[in-house]
C-alpha cells in the first residue's frame, strides 16, 4: 500500500512539490556551496526527477515491474506479464485495462486516473495502451503514458503516441 502524505500541495525550496530519484540512477557533477544552508557537496549527487518527469517515471516503473519482483515490496507492481501467452483479443484488454487501474489506485496516490485505453494489435502480436492521469497537487494538466504489451518484451514504454490513439 502507498504511504499518503497530507502535505503534498507544499512545495520545497526548490519550488518542487513531487522529487524522486532517476530510474537509471546516473550522476551528475555538482558545485558545492559555500553557504552553510548549501547541503549539496562538491563531486557527483545521484540525478532526481521533479513533478511531473517523476510521476510519469514512477508509472512507467510500476507498469514495468511484476508482482514479486521486489525483494522489500513483494506486492508492488502490475502484473502484465500474467498476460503474455494470452490469446490477443478486446475480452483480454478489459483485463489488462483493470489490472492498470488497480496498481495505479494502489501504488500512486500522487495521481487520478482519467483514462486508460487497451486496444488489441492482432497483428504485431501485441496490445497498444494508452494511460492518462491527472497529478493531485500540480496544475499543469493531463500525463499520457502510451507503450505496448507484447509477447516477447512485456511492457515497453513509447515516447511517441500510438497511431491507434487520438485525444
Amino acid at each position: 500500500m502507498a504511504i499518503k502524505i497530507n502535505n503534498l500541495n507544499s512545495k520545497n525550496n526548490s519550488g518542487q512539490t513531487y522529487i524522486d530519484l532517476h530510474l537509471d540512477l546516473t550522476t551528475v557533477q555538482k558545485d558545492g556551496g559555500k553557504g552553510m544552508s548549501n547541503n549539496i557537496v562538491s563531486g557527483k549527487d545521484i540525478v532526481v526527477d521533479n513533478d511531473t518527469t517523476a510521476i510519469r517515471n514512477a508509472l512507467i516503473n510500476l507498469m514495468s515491474t511484476n508482482k514479486g519482483q521486489r525483494p522489500l515490496s513483494l506486492g508492488f507492481g502490475i502484473d502484465l506479464y500474467k498476460f503474455i501467452g494470452d490469446p490477443i483479443a478486446q475480452l483480454t484488454a478489459k483485463a489488462i485495462g483493470r489490472e492498470i487501474q488497480r496498481g495505479i489506485d494502489v501504488w500512486e496516490p500522487r495521481v487520478t486516473l482519467k483514462k486508460v485505453i487497451v486496444i488489441p494489435n492482432v497483428d504485431a502480436l501485441m496490445y497498444e495502451v494508452v494511460v492518462i492521469v491527472d497529478p493531485v497537487a500540480l496544475s499543469e494538466g493531463s500525463i499520457t503514458l502510451t507503450g505496448n504489451l507484447a509477447n516477447e518484451k512485456g511492457f515497453n514504454f513509447v515516447e511517441a503516441p500510438l497511431s491507434v490513439y487520438s485525444k
